[in-house]
């Protein structure tokens, strides 16, 4: 199965209707999407009572991919020991326990920061924090070309292979270290994620933005959109299930471009509700 959402789903302001409430949110995404990254948790660990809405506002066959708190991914820049963030790990599954006990947990999410870059250390890391979630699957977003440059592109993707942990494909600007490049690859035949970050290279790393949605100001057209998908139908070949994330999270994009990818990879019955929804919707234009 392909399925796309987008990463978070509350700050897609023009998508809710003006009345609707924001505990009324997530029931609504629901009912286009039947995917969404949870990244909230990346700042804070939520209360479990949130979890538990979470898991009652959506369908039974609806899936949540969770990013790991910042603590487990290192953004403090202290290499500390796994073994001393231990408590934390057990924090984050105590936390979404609602949606492995219902089914709908799809990932948990590691996003490693800009200066995580391939060492010895912090493949003992990733070994360390794998090993913790067992069979569950753990996806690794890595944000330096150290891992990708020249032969060591071949060596992560094994090294992950070796794991069972899944390679998160990133699509996003080629402006600095700090980018990674595009390289489709199915690591955990179980499931592979492809997260759309937009092209816009100007904005990327430019500094004194108004808003961090800035940064993704970008519109994947809908050739883009295309070419993507058979990407995702080519990892479909290997993977049972592939993920497409839409992180482009400026004004209305992530949305404007999930509904194009779910019109593109699902078959035209399924998608008679959308196409009214969209006729209904003046910001849409295609």
């Amino acid at each position: 199965m392909i399925e796309c959402g987008t990463c978070a789903f509350a700050d897609h302001q023009q998508f809710y209707p003006k009345r609707l409430q924001p505990h009324e949110r997530l029931g609504f995404y629901a009912k286009q999407f039947s995917l969404v990254e949870i990244d909230s948790t990346y700042y804070a660990l939520p209360k479990q009572e949130y979890v538990k809405r979470w898991k009652e506002q959506t369908p039974s066959n609806f899936t949540f991919n969770v990013k790991v708190h910042n603590t487990m991914t290192l953004h403090d820049r202290s290499l500390a020991d796994f073994y001393d963030k231990k408590a934390v790990f057990h924090d984050f599954m105590a936390v979404i326990e609602p949606l492995i006990a219902a089914n709908k947990l799809g990932a948990i999410h590691f996003s490693f920061p800009p200066w995580f870059r391939k060492t010895s250390e912090h493949l003992a890391y990733i070994v360390a924090a794998r090993q913790f979630f067992g069979n569950f699957p753990v996806a690794i977003e890595f944000r330096h070309q150290s891992w990708f440059q020249d032969d060591e592109a071949m060596d992560t993707l094994n090294f992950l292979r070796d794991l069972c942990a899944i390679h998160v494909v990133v699509d996003e600007p080629q402006v600095t270290a700090s980018c990674v490049p595009f390289i489709p690859a199915v690591t955990d035949t179980r499931l592979s994620i492809v997260r759309l970050h937009g092209r816009n290279q100007e904005t990327w790393m430019q500094p004194g933005l108004a808003t961090s949605g800035e940064r993704f100001n970008y519109l994947y057209s809908r050739s883009e959109i295309h070419a993507i998908a058979e990407v995702a139908e080519a990892l479909h070949e290997e993977a049972q299930s592939v993920h497409i994330l839409m992180n482009n999270n400026y004004r209305n994009y992530a949305i404007q471009n999930a509904m194009m990818m779910k019109k593109r990879i699902i078959p035209t019955k399924q998608n008679d509700s959308m196409t009214y929804w969209f006729a209904q919707q003046e910001t849409f234009d295609f």
